[in-house]
């Protein structure tokens, strides 16, 4: 063996095998020579990936025979790195222009690939008879050339290559095999579309032109990937769809925001691929969050000292008012379920009435040393009695000209469903493991020592804009409280006949309860002239 021109390249090809003789090609003469050299194509280090060519250098020793143990140079691409050599293969000759037909296969990661190509030789000035060519390969791969001429020096016949792509395994051997050729190298693979046993693809290509008796490759089918159901995270808030995308052994694709007048603010409208459909294991995910509803009609009223006081548009219809038949957590006052029809559009404040708010209009401070108060001016008003809430409508109506009171009960229901219909305005949520985005409620206020009522609008409102229309605050209604819904009205009007002795209100506090006690469908009732830490109002504008 030659020394390597450049012995401080790693990548010599260990010479595996040599063979001679082969069988006569058809209607030739006697094939006389056939070499064959196996080996792993490698590179240094720093040129890990794509070997760009390799070069076949083919001498005579001159002594007019094959030498044992001859083979190829086969180097780098000279533009790129230095050349890392092998021996030379050597033969007689006796033409001064000779063709050799070179074959040349090449397996890398279980993908198989073989080529035959005629070299023109020729006598160079010293006597020797040279010929090369380049041929793409990746390092790591394994290779295997051979050289073939017959006794004339003349080009050894070729036949047609059969193909036997989509055919079962023993069927396409078969036709390999009487067509004169070999069976080579079987590989199995996966294919989402050819069937198991069926051919996926061969080396050489079928229509190819090959020597008789050249091996055809098979590449078989294993049948499709493995394939997943992928798991539906449409309606779930985005944390706990990115946590059941990963534990079903999927991956999180893009996330785009989106807006949404039906899907709550953070949950999922919709996923690709979709929910319940077939991918790989590892597919990834894309998911498009809720931004809300595109952006209602607002208008904002400013109060003394330039306090804004901001109110949110909302359009005439029908709704379902009460709890649905079985509603988890319901009470008997909640039914019958009944259907109300509101002639009518209204604004209603986007936010409870915060202290900065009552201050401005009334000048006074109701929560002044009481317990359980965030002196914050942008948290709910609290310690407002139901009377309290009509003295300052009245102050605001003499403020601003206009003609503020307190919502319905039918019309506070109807803004907090937003078009809903479930248990809370962002779902059912049996087990209150999303109350926590929607609403502040005993198990993240009280329970956890925040003792008070928190700045309005710091949860996901719901799909009309609307902040806080579960917890912080229990909200007062103009009607007076009635034991369920028997004769309510039906037009969204209040319910103030017959007059009893409390008046309601909805859509739960901070200070008691369970998650239950945030329902869209929740009452409670108490006498107008209660006040408590956990009472407050919000105020629509007809």
């Amino acid at each position: 063996m030659r020394n390597a021109r450049n012995t401080g390249l790693a990548g010599l090809l260990t010479v595996l095998a040599l063979t001679a003789g082969c069988p006569p090609a058809a209607s030739m003469s006697s094939i006389v020579g056939t070499w064959q050299i196996v080996g792993v194509v490698t590179a240094p280090p720093q040129y890990v990936g794509l070997i760009d060519s390799f070069q076949l250098t083919l001498l005579p020793d001159g002594k007019g025979e094959v030498v044992p143990g001859s083979g190829f140079d086969i180097g780098l691409d000279p533009n790129l790195f230095e050349w890392v050599s092998l021996p030379d293969v050597s033969w007689t000759f006796d033409r001064r222009n000779a063709q050799v037909l070179i074959t040349y296969s090449y397996l890398y990661q279980g993908m198989h690939f073989s080529s035959s190509h005629v070299f023109r030789l020729h006598v160079t000035s010293g006597g020797h008879l040279k010929g090369t060519r380049a041929v793409s390969v990746l390092q790591g791969g394994a290779l295997a050339l051979s050289i073939q001429y017959d006794e004339d020096w003349t080009l050894l016949n070729t036949e047609t290559v059969v193909s036997v792509v989509g055919l079962t395994q023993s069927a396409a051997e078969a036709a390999i095999t009487n067509a004169g050729f070999r069976i080579g190298t079987v590989t199995n693979v996966r294919s989402n579309t050819v069937p198991v046993g069926n051919v996926v693809s061969q080396v050489p290509a079928g229509g190819s032109q090959a020597p008789s008796g050249t091996e055809i490759s098979l590449i078989i089918s294993l049948g499709p990937h493995d394939m997943e159901t992928v798991v539906n995270v449409v309606g779930l808030v985005q944390s706990a769809a990115e946590a059941a995308i990963t534990n079903a052994g999927f991956r999180i694709g893009t996330v785009t925001n989106v807006r949404s007048d039906t899907v709550p603010v953070g949950k999922i409208v919709s996923q690709v691929p979709a929910g319940s459909s077939l991918a790989l294991s590892g597919t990834e995910i894309s998911l498009y969050v809720s931004l809300g509803p595109h952006e209602r009609p607002h208008q904002t009223v400013m109060l003394p000292g330039n306090v804004p006081f901001e109110l949110t548009s909302i359009p005439l219809g029908n709704f379902t008012m009460g709890a649905y038949s079985g509603e988890q957590g319901s009470a008997v006052d909640e039914l019958p379920q009944h259907q109300v029809t509101l002639s009518s559009g209204f604004w209603i404040g986007t936010y409870e009435v915060t202290k900065a708010q009552w201050v401005a209009v009334m000048g006074t401070i109701p929560w002044s040393g009481q317990a359980s108060v965030l002196d914050e001016p942008d948290s709910a008003a609290i310690y407002i009695s139901w009377s309290d809430a009509q003295a300052f409508l009245s102050a605001l109506n003499k403020l601003t000209g206009k003609s503020f009171r307190l919502p319905s009960e039918a019309e506070w229901e109807y803004v907090c469903r937003a078009g809903t219909t479930t248990r809370f305005y962002w779902g059912d949520d049996p087990d209150c493991s999303e109350i926590d985005n929607y609403a502040w409620y005993y198990s993240n206020t009280a329970g956890v020592g925040k003792n008070y009522a928190h700045l309005v609008g710091q949860k996901f409102p719901n799909a009309w804009g609307l902040y806080d229309m579960s917890g912080n605050v229990w909200e007062w209604c103009q009607d007076w409280y009635h034991g369920g819904y028997g004769g309510a009205p039906a037009d969204g009007s209040a319910w103030e006949a017959p007059i009893t002795s409390y008046h309601v209100q909805r859509g739960g506090g901070w200070s008691y309860g369970s998650g239950e006690d945030s329902r869209s469908a929740i009452r409670a009732y108490w006498n107008p002239i209660d006040r408590y830490p956990n009472f407050g109002f919000r105020v629509v504008l007809q």
